[in-house]
């Protein structure tokens, strides 16, 4: 009897310890990062997550993702909501858990999502088969290579045709949503082979007044280190409240004179000008004109203007550049559009109206135009509205009275608005009484650059500059399939639909130990309201 039961606890200890050998799987962050493909751009990292997924499943930023990638605002809501959903993070997030966007991966090159989550034995479970009463909306399927995994199904066609799968390795739950239906084995093989990582997650060094923000870090860029383009990197949080902070920071050689103090008298200055004229509004160190090849679209005309007016701009100077609320959109040839306005401080108004008067030579020169000076305003004249037009026939010689380019000089500053009327109203509302929303909430703010939006002004511009695009690609016999520009168009309508319940977005810049910090709010100020 004795020998029996000494045999029978024998065996129940092989088994014991063959079972723990085969579903214990000790935390090993190498492993997690290992599925981050090094052609990465962007890798985010998330501390038990399972445990705050109330918080993030009905964050606005998370949802906007969630229907950017092309899921339906309902598809999402109903997902979060759902009692097992709770159930499936607790199994699938419990510890750390990484996404990533890959422009290429995979057999195909395809561009992917990734997420990677250490789920630990509960890996070996999952494939067993034992939580397949919480896993109802995924099926079981075998890739390409014979591996066996998941996928997502997609009853609505919400995902078109994109694939979201799912496999196990390592301890390591690995997804991948792709045009490729076999893209999550890449990933797999990756984390296999034991490939290194991005370290840059890994290395961040968060802010020691910051704990809390530990909890989500991200980083942007050239994550594999193989150009010279730099690494973003930060944290952030997402409070219960709809709303958001963090922290980014970046190498100082990619734009010039972000140190310094854009606040104070430079910011009540220019909200005597502008009052609440600006949904969007950015402002910075004038000299950030001559990298300007980064604005999409005016780039280049910016340049030619800032190699005109440098010479009359102060050494410590501003800039701004808005996008103004729908009440001031202007026209052109009748349809309504955003208004932007682009300015820059002065030094002297007689001497800024030669320089503008370079700068239509230069334009007319380099870009084939015949730009002149014309009605509205007297050049030199600190309160007057000169406008910009073509003597050649053509889109810009048809524009309606108001619709053109114009130009004030006002105040020292130098504002160049995108139509005559609206710059017209801005003039005529200078010095009213009380204080914009926007500078009681940057005139806080001490760094070299900061930027300020309306979150529902902002959307409701995009709308209209879509529209315009649209319009402006059928008259042209571009038919109706959507550019790349039209689609990251709409991808950031998609984005700030989403956001606009957040109301307000705030962001300043410094510089510490030669890198730029670049510190966020997304969410309701204590000085919001109204406008004024």
């Amino acid at each position: 009897m004795k020998r029996r039961l000494l045999f029978s606890l024998l065996v129940l200890l092989f088994v014991a310890c063959f079972v723990w050998r085969v579903t214990w799987f000790p935390y090993r962050a190498e492993a997690l990062y290992a599925a981050v493909p090094r052609q990465a751009l962007f890798v985010s990292e998330h501390v038990r997550l399972a445990g705050r997924w109330s918080t993030w499943g009905a964050h606005p930023l998370v949802r906007g993702m969630a229907v950017s990638l092309g899921m339906p605002r309902e598809e999402w809501d109903r997902i979060v909501a759902a009692p097992g959903t709770r159930q499936v993070m607790d199994l699938l997030a419990p510890r750390d858990t990484l996404t990533a966007y890959a422009p290429m991966l995979g057999r195909q090159g395809a561009p992917a999502w990734i997420v990677a989550s250490w789920v630990g034995m509960q890996g070996q479970f999952l494939r067993w088969g034992v939580y397949k009463s919480l896993l109802v909306d995924f099926e079981k399927r075998r890739f390409r290579d014979g591996r066996q995994g998941w996928q997502y199904r997609d009853r609505e066609g919400a995902l078109g045709d994109q694939t979201l799968q799912f496999a196990v390795t390592e301890g390591v739950l690995l997804g991948c949503l792709s045009r490729d239906p076999d893209a999550v084995c890449a990933l797999v093989e990756q984390v296999e082979r034991g490939e290194a990582g991005p370290a840059v997650l890994v290395n961040y060094p968060f802010p020691a007044d910051e704990p809390e923000a530990a909890l989500d870090r991200l980083a942007y860029g050239d994550l594999a280190g193989a150009g010279d383009g730099g690494v973003w990197s930060g944290t952030f949080t997402l409070e219960p409240a709809a709303s958001a902070s963090g922290v980014l920071h970046g190498p100082a050689t990619q734009l010039p004179g972000l140190a310094g103090d854009a606040g104070g008298e430079s910011v009540s200055t220019l909200a005597q000008v502008l009052r609440d004229t600006p949904g969007v509004l950015a402002m910075g160190p004038v000299e950030m004109l001559g990298a300007a090849d980064v604005l999409p679209g005016i780039g280049p005309a910016v340049r030619v203007l800032w190699n005109q007016l440098q010479s009359v701009t102060p050494p410590q100077g501003r800039f701004f550049l808005s996008l103004a609320r729908p009440a001031y959109s202007g026209r052109i040839m009748g349809f309504k559009v955003a208004t932007l306005m682009l300015g820059m401080q002065l030094t002297d108004a007689a001497a800024a109206e030669v320089a503008i008067g370079g700068a239509l030579d230069a334009f007319n020169g380099q870009f084939n135009t015949t730009l002149i000076r014309r009605g509205g305003g007297v050049p030199g004249a600190e309160t007057g509205v000169t406008t910009v037009e073509s003597v050649r026939r053509g889109p810009l010689s048809s524009l309606g009275p108001g619709e053109q380019l114009s130009y004030a000089v006002v105040d020292g500053w130098l504002i160049i608005s995108s139509n005559s009327d609206a710059l017209s109203r801005v003039l005529a509302e200078r010095g009213a009484g009380g204080t914009p929303a926007w500078a009681r909430e940057l005139a806080a703010r001490r760094g070299g650059a900061m930027g300020w939006v309306d979150l529902a002004d902002a959307a409701d511009a995009l709308t209209k500059i879509a529209a315009m695009q649209d319009l402006l690609a059928i008259a042209r016999g571009q038919g109706r399939e959507p550019s790349v520009a039209r689609r990251r168009l709409a991808l950031a309508q998609s984005w700030l639909g989403e956001l606009r319940s957040m109301e307000r977005l705030r962001l300043w810049t410094e510089t510490r130990q030669g890198d730029y910090w670049v510190q966020f709010q997304l969410g309701p100020s204590s000085t919001s309201g109204s406008k004024e």
